[in-house]
């Protein structure tokens, strides 16, 4: 037995009725028959007798009560004590993000910390992935969210999302109705960034299979430097949905997803892997992880 099923049970008792019991839970009546099915074959005994004006206990079926009510009352109260233990955690943890994920993230990050775990301080910090990596490794943060970070063995990595690449382009220009291949790329003024950047190396590697050469008329690191750029008219830019959402929304670029095979960029939690054990930095990594989630539920990265 499993406590959904005694669950389910109590409400049909209390009510007198599988009919108003399912309504109550929100769930099919057929399904909640079962449930009372499933109960009386493990207990091997009848639990209530059915009639056209509804269920009455059969003397087992007081007994069941009387005993789920308690599983459930002490149920409760371990979550509840357990909640209790969380939000009594205390200690302080240093969280380093990149610009665009940070503004997306952080804010509702440190609200849930506020409120779940109030006695837990944060040091949030903002930097470029070589910044950010710096961090992790000299043990200034506790916890980074990195694009692509590099495969060290110091380092555990937790993909938590993987995010396509769009096409920026000027305003001018209307998005595509389709998606961009590789190959439409020829001929295209790119603004890339430099030399060992993830992307510039993942986009020519994609251009070489496609069997074109990028025109890449301006090196810029940097995704607002980018963006701008774009904005301006200097040229077409490969960055993510998140860091243009407010840009396209405002008229200043238009993006269309571009479609490759590993084409895309993985959003990772990183942290030292021999890190002494920290019940701050364990809560902050779930409510980070939740929050990574929501947002991507809801279209954050496109």
């Amino acid at each position: 037995m499993d406590l959904r099923e005694l669950r389910s049970f109590i409400h049909v008792a209390r009510l007198g009725s599988v009919s108003a019991a399912a309504k109550e839970l929100r769930i099919a009546q057929p399904a909640l028959s079962r449930q009372i099915r499933k109960l009386e074959e493990e207990l091997g005994v009848a639990l209530m007798l059915r009639g056209a004006r509804g269920v009455e206990l059969t003397a087992a079926g007081t007994v069941v009560l009387r005993r789920a009510e308690l599983l459930l009352r002490s149920a409760r109260q371990i979550k509840d004590e357990v909640a209790e233990l969380e939000r009594s955690v205390s200690g302080h943890v240093v969280i380093a993000v990149p610009p665009t994920t940070g503004a997306l993230v952080m804010p509702r990050f440190l609200l849930r910390m506020r409120q779940d775990h109030p006695n837990i301080s944060i040091h949030a910090m903002e930097g470029v992935n070589a910044t950010l990596l710096d961090w992790v490794t000299t043990g200034r943060a506790d916890l980074a969210l990195m694009h692509d970070p590099p495969d060290r063995h110091a380092l555990a990595r937790e993909t938590l999302l993987r995010e396509a690449l769009y096409l920026v382009a000027p305003p001018g220009e209307p998005p595509r109705a389709t998606p961009w291949r590789v190959r439409d790329l020829r001929g295209l003024r790119l603004i890339l960034p430099a030399h060992p950047h993830v992307t510039r190396l993942m986009l020519e590697q994609a251009a070489a299979e496609a069997g074109i050469r990028l025109d890449i008329v301006l090196e810029a690191d940097g995704v607002a430097l980018t963006r701008n750029l774009v904005a301006a008219g200097f040229g077409h830019g490969v960055l993510t949905f998140a860091t243009v959402r407010e840009a396209v929304a405002r008229g200043e670029v238009t993006a269309t997803r571009l479609l490759a095979a590993r084409l895309d960029t993985a959003l990772c939690l990183v942290r030292l892997r021999e890190a002494a054990a920290a019940p701050a930095r364990n809560l902050a990594e779930d409510i980070l992880r939740q929050e990574v989630a929501g947002l991507a539920a809801q279209g954050a990265w496109g």
